[in-house]
């Protein structure tokens, strides 16, 4: 039996029609299965998550600084847009979000901790090192403390001498006077008036070293004593300055943590 070849034309446009409202059709379930994915996360959902990313940002936006405020900034919208778009759970978006952001917060807080130590110890470190300073150009005690109170003692003792001295000569000239036939005259006080003069010079050479000595050992002590103290000052100042950064790499790394979790 042959086939007419109109009836094979008509068979091959209703097979084509059949596929046509199949591909339709599968279509419209794949456009509904979309519209059924989108629909599991609410508006509401998405603006609650909005809301609570707002209300960190507003609490800790008042104590960053200019840069870190922008970078907030950008964060905030970058991930408002993603939420917008989200078609699932927005939870580890917010999640990630807010991360993020205390990543910036806990590093701004640690940039001004150390610009407050630094206010703090800055100015007396400085002020310190010029009084070490001015006592290097002055001058300064380099021996040790029995140095110091072997010189001062033999100080002492020439000043007990001159006077000895003094006492000697003094009784020498008037003796000699008195022998010599003028021992109530002018001429012998002008000749103890010399001698006192003499001894005068030695004890005053003598009490400006002894005094110069005791100025350079002050020196010493102060420039010790502020050695020391600068030296406390800096390990105080380090020891503040590693603390912070310790505090933000130990809460860092925790976040970084998180951060992976979330994937």
């Amino acid at each position: 039996m042959k086939i007419k070849p109109k009836f094979c034309v008509l068979c091959l446009l209703l097979l084509a029609l059949g596929l046509l409202c199949f591909a339709s059709c599968s279509g419209n379930n794949e456009n509904s299965n979309g519209d059924e994915e989108l629909s599991n996360v609410s508006i509401e959902e998405k603006e609650n998550a909005k809301s609570e990313i707002d209300e960190y940002i507003s609490k800790i936006l008042p104590t960053l600084n200019y840069l870190s405020t922008n970078d907030v900034v950008n964060l905030k919208y970058e991930y408002f847009s993603k939420i917008d778009e989200a078609t699932q759970s927005v939870e580890k978006v917010k999640k990630e979000c807010l991360l993020k952001i205390e990543l910036i917060y806990i590093k701004d807080c640690k940039e001004q901790e150390i610009r407050l130590i630094h206010s703090e110890y800055d100015y007396r470190i400085s002020n310190l090192e010029n009084i070490i300073s001015d006592i290097e150009e002055t001058g300064y005690y380099t021996g040790t403390r029995n140095n110091y109170e072997s010189e001062l003692s033999s100080l002492s003792a020439e000043l007990r001498d001159i006077e000895v001295n003094r006492t000697k000569e003094k009784q020498y000239v008037r003796q000699q006077a008195i022998i010599n036939g003028y021992g109530n005259s002018g001429v012998l006080q002008n000749e103890l008036a010399a001698v006192d003069k003499k001894y005068d010079q030695q004890r005053a050479n003598i009490e400006a070293e002894k005094e110069y000595l005791e100025v350079m050992w002050e020196n010493r002590e102060r420039y010790d004593e502020g050695n020391s103290i600068l030296l406390s000052m800096k390990s105080e100042l380090q020891e503040l300055i590693d603390e912070a950064n310790n505090e933000y790499t130990r809460r860092s790394l925790e976040i970084e943590s998180e951060l992976k979790s979330i994937g």
